[in-house]
């Protein structure tokens, strides 16, 4: 884990993905941000499978950040690129205390989980919620992407055409449950997933 002054030490938790920061004479105050340090904290590195990975992950590091001399966590912002910011985005709409959310091209929709095969009866989605894994659409032969015979975005597109439109409500991240200010950012020709399709499918707030 890599952490920036003033902190000295590690968070020993699982591996979630993402970053979270609670800081106020930083350059993040232009954003809203206000409390009594600058700290940059990153959660663990990538987890060799990326299933049920629980949003309560966000949890134990803001607990963790808490119990450090000198910090508050009265405000805390959370943000992620591609599959970071979609983790960012479903721990915004499952946890009231996030403040504030920068997520850089994220999906509006939960994914199927991927890294491993799928134990008997698992329900096989990227993030779990109080143990509970999440709705997810799942991928239509992503082999198809891994050996080159569609880009990523392309498998993307088709697993969302084929999902059902109850399946798509469900993996839907219901992003206006949170009460975070949300800056969203985004390219339109994102080679990994439809981004820029998925980005209208957002109700969300601007910082």
């Amino acid at each position: 884990m890599d952490i920036t002054a003033p902190i000295k030490g590690t968070y020993q938790g699982a591996d979630p993905l993402g970053l979270l920061w609670s800081g106020e004479k930083s350059d993040w105050t232009d954003m809203g941000l206000k409390s009594s340090s600058n700290v940059l904290i990153r959660l663990g590195g990538l987890p060799k499978a990326l299933v049920n990975i629980p949003i309560e992950n966000f949890t134990a590091a803001r607990t963790w950040l808490s119990r450090q001399a000198n910090l508050t966590t009265d405000q805390v912002a959370v943000w992620g690129v591609s599959k970071r910011a979609e983790y960012a985005m479903v721990a915004a709409a499952n946890l009231n205390w996030i403040d504030r959310v920068v997520a850089c091209v994220p999906s509006s929709v939960v994914w199927s989980g991927f890294g491993r095969e799928p134990l008997p009866g698992e329900v096989y989605s990227s993030w779990s919620v109080s143990g509970r894994s999440l709705p997810f659409i799942p991928y239509d032969n992503y082999t198809d992407a891994l050996e080159g015979r569609l880009s990523a975005a392309a498998v993307h597109r088709r697993s969302l055409e084929k999902a059902s439109k109850k399946d798509r409500e469900a993996a839907r991240i219901p992003i206006e449950n949170t009460g975070a200010r949300i800056l969203l950012l985004g390219a339109t020709q994102d080679h990994v997933w439809p981004w820029g399709a998925r980005a209208r499918a957002y109700s969300f707030k601007t910082l």
